[in-house]
């Protein structure tokens, strides 16, 4: 079922479960080494083998960094909940004492995106220059202070858009306080950072 699954999913070159893409490709590759000297057969040897030495050394540094990964996402966890608890809490106070609007909307939002890029770029700083220097990871030290602009820019604007979406509705701007919006916050930073970590470390 799982080869039928698959030839249907790539059907438009997959014939009767025979990948013509890849034969061909094989075949190409096949057909212009042969047609090397003995010299150029050797360097390209030579350059598979440090490609492939690269790969499993991206490949062991990665499975080095996932323990310390692991480790770190409390503190984005928390990190996101705070500010967009922050955000939510004086939008909150704003529509309770009749000085935030819906009206306000981009105005507001704009506002938390601004505020939201200079939090996260010091934080990113902070965070990023301690743990180059107590694990001297570059890649963990980029990974952490991506995520933390990201996740700091995505809790603020979660939690001044969710009480003014919710006024709007007719619901009680209170129900979008820390909760929701940490539970919400959470998720988010939890998915960025595993796709920036991915991307980076190409796990």
């Amino acid at each position: 079922m799982a080869w039928k699954a698959e030839c249907n999913r790539r059907s438009w070159y997959c014939i009767f479960g025979w990948d013509a893409t890849s034969w061909f490709s094989e075949y190409s590759y096949n057909e212009w080494r042969r047609s090397l000297t003995p010299a150029q057969i050797r360097k390209l040897e030579e350059y598979e083998r440090k490609q492939k030495e690269k790969r499993e050394k991206d490949l062991e540094n990665a499975f080095a960094a996932i323990p310390l990964l692991v480790s770190f996402i409390p503190m984005l966890m928390d990190t996101g909940g705070n500010c967009g608890s922050q955000s939510s809490t004086l939008i909150i106070r704003g529509l309770a004492l009749d000085e935030v609007h819906f009206g306000d909307f981009f105005r507001v939002v704009f506002k938390e995106f601004q505020i939201s890029i200079i939090v996260g770029i010091v934080l990113a700083t902070a965070n990023g220059l301690r743990i180059f220097i107590e694990y001297h990871n570059s890649g963990l030290a980029i990974v952490i202070a991506l995520s933390l602009i990201v996740t700091v820019t995505l809790s603020k604007i979660i939690g001044c858009t969710l009480p003014l979406f919710a006024k709007k509705i007719g619901l009680d701007p209170a129900l979008m306080a820390s909760p929701l919006i940490t539970t919400l916050v959470d998720t988010c930073s939890i998915i960025v950072y595993f796709n920036i970590a991915t991307t980076i470390f190409k796990i």
